[in-house]
């Protein structure tokens, strides 16, 4: 089993008119609402397949489908060095 995404500490949120966007040493990636939700629970302890369940219900939308999409979203994190596997 996949250890729980993490966010990295040097990673801050910022909200403003365009919605919003993770920074980290002045680059930037632009989230949408869903994206903003699973970002804020990649907390080191939530498992891709409880965020998408806890998404699912917010949103009234299908748990698979939305696990997928998370899976997708938060390897994209990773490649881009947002978020990291949590430490054993």
């Amino acid at each position: 089993m996949e250890a729980p995404p993490m966010r990295r500490y040097d990673v801050r949120v910022s909200v403003g008119e365009d919605g919003p966007v993770l920074i980290q040493y002045g680059k930037a990636f632009t989230l949408n609402a869903l994206g903003l939700e699973i970002w804020k629970r990649c907390d080191g302890k939530t498992g891709v397949a409880d965020i998408s369940a806890a998404i699912a219900q917010i949103y009234a939308a299908d748990t698979e489908l939305i696990q997928a999409d998370a899976e997708e979203f938060i390897a994209t994190l990773r490649t881009r060095g947002l978020v990291t596997p949590a430490p054993n």
